[in-house]
C-alpha cells in the first residue's frame, strides 16, 4: 500500500508544481476570505437591522410612556369629575330628603290639625246628642214622677187595705173574730 501511495503522490507532484500549489492555496484562501466577507456583511446587515429595531422599540416605549401618562391624567381628571359629581348628587339627595322631611312634617301637622277639628266637631255633636237625650230622659222622668204622684196615694190605700185584710184574716184564724 505504501508503494501505491508513493506512486499516487508522484503523479500528483508531477501534475502540480509548487507554483500551482501556491496558486491553489491562494485561491482557497481567497474563497475563504470571500466567504468570511459575505458572512461579515450579513452580520453587519443583521446588526443594522437589530439597531433599527432597537431604535423603533425605544421610540415605541417613549410613545407608550407618554400615552400611559396621558391616560393616567385622564383617569385622574375623570375620577375628580366623578368625585365632584358624586358629592353634588349626595348634596342634592340630602337637600331633597330634608325638603321631603319638611313637607312630610307639614303634611302630618296639617293632618293632625284636621283630625283635631274632626274630633272637636264629633265631640260637639255627641255633646249636643247627650244634651238632647238628657233633656228627653228628664222629661220622661218628670212624666213618670207625675204618674207616680197620682198613684202614690192609691198604693198607700191599697197597702192599708191589704194590711187590714191580713189582720182580719189572722184574727179569723186565731178565732178572735168569729
Amino acid at each position: 500500500m505504501g508503494r501505491l501511495m508513493d506512486t499516487f503522490i508522484d503523479k500528483i507532484a508531477q501534475k502540480f508544481t509548487a507554483q500551482d500549489v501556491i496558486k491553489a492555496n491562494a485561491e482557497a484562501e481567497e474563497r475563504e476570505l470571500q466567504r468570511l466577507r459575505e458572512q461579515i456583511a450579513e452580520y453587519d446587515a443583521r446588526l443594522s437591522e437589530i439597531r433599527s429595531l432597537n431604535l423603533k422599540n425605544l421610540e415605541i416605549a417613549d410613545k407608550l410612556e407618554v400615552y400611559i401618562e396621558e391616560q393616567q391624567k385622564k383617569i385622574a381628571e375623570d375620577k375628580e369629575v366623578s368625585d365632584n359629581k358624586l358629592e353634588e348628587l349626595a348634596t342634592q339627595l340630602e337637600e331633597a330628603m330634608d325638603s321631603n322631611r319638611k313637607a312630610e312634617a307639614e303634611s302630618l301637622d296639617a293632618i293632625h290639625k284636621e283630625c283635631v277639628k274632626v274630633y272637636r266637631n264629633v265631640q260637639a255633636v255627641v255633646d249636643q246628642g247627650f244634651a238632647s237625650q238628657a233633656e228627653a230622659i228628664s222629661e220622661q222622668n218628670r212624666k213618670i214622677v207625675k204618674k207616680v204622684r197620682g198613684t202614690k196615694p192609691l198604693v198607700i190605700i191599697t197597702m192599708l187595705l191589704s194590711a187590714a185584710n191580713l189582720a182580719v184574716l189572722l184574727l179569723n184564724i186565731f178565732g178572735i173574730l168569729g
